[in-house]
């Protein structure tokens, strides 16, 4: 991924946000999953939602050979 200032937004309609874990309410905080609870062998989700684990290594994998150019 990459991080830069942007002159305007790529998606003007796109409604989602972005929020460190830190800022948000302990309910948002309760409800929202980390890549390790998803990914990993040992976490929460991997037995329960194998799926979820697969797609989200083959989304992770998709970057891996990017060259990006500031």
């Amino acid at each position: 991924m990459i991080e830069r200032q942007v002159p305007a937004r790529a998606f003007p309609a796109w409604r989602m946000g972005f929020a460190r874990p830190e800022e948000l309410g302990e309910e948002a905080r309760a409800a929202a999953l980390s890549l390790y609870d998803i990914y990993s062998e040992s976490g929460s989700l991997s037995a329960t939602v194998p799926d979820v684990r697969r797609l989200v290594s083959s989304f992770l994998n998709s970057f891996t050979g990017l060259s990006l150019k500031q």
